[in-house]
C-alpha cells in the first residue's frame, strides 16, 4: 500500500472545510483519515479562513500568515454598463468608488439571454488568446 509512504500532504483551498456541501465534507473526511491513520504532515492554505482557530484544533496545527501579494489586488465593481474601481484608501465615501470605463460588447440575442450582465465579455478582455 504506497499510501505508507505519504510523508506531506498540502490542502489548497482549506477554507472549504465547515462551509457545508459535498466537497467540504469530503475535504474534512479525507484529512480525518489522514490525521488519524498516517503520520503525514498537511500543509493547508487558504486566502479566505475565517475559522482559522477550528482548523486549528482539528488539525492540531500551527498557523503562518503572510499578506504577501506577488500581483497588486485591484477590485471593480460593474454597475449596468459602467465599471468602477474601488479605492480602499479613500477619505470619504466620495471617493471610494472610480469610474473606469462603459462597456457594451456586441452580443447577439442569445448570447444576451444567457449572460444579461455581460460577464462573458469581460471575462474574454483580460483572457489571452489560447490560454484555455
Amino acid at each position: 500500500e504506497r499510501t505508507v509512504a505519504l510523508g506531506l500532504v498540502v490542502v489548497d483551498e482549506l477554507h472549504m472545510i465547515g462551509e457545508g456541501g459535498s466537497r467540504g465534507a469530503t475535504l474534512e473526511a479525507m484529512l480525518l483519515k489522514l490525521i488519524l491513520k498516517y503520520e503525514a504532515q498537511i500543509i493547508g492554505m487558504s486566502a479566505t479562513l475565517n475559522n482559522i482557530n477550528d482548523l486549528q484544533n482539528f488539525l492540531n496545527a500551527e498557523h503562518y500568515t503572510k499578506n504577501f501579494r506577488p500581483v497588486t489586488l485591484k477590485e471593480y465593481v460593474k454597475v449596468g454598463d459602467n465599471i468602477f474601481s474601488i479605492n480602499n484608501e479613500a477619505l470619504n465615501e466620495d471617493g471610494k468608488l472610480q469610474h473606469e470605463k462603459i462597456v457594451r460588447f456586441p452580443y447577439s440575442s442569445e448570447l444576451q439571454r444567457h449572460d444579461p450582465d455581460h460577464l462573458m465579455g469581460l471575462v474574454m478582455e483580460i483572457v489571452p488568446d489560447n490560454s484555455c
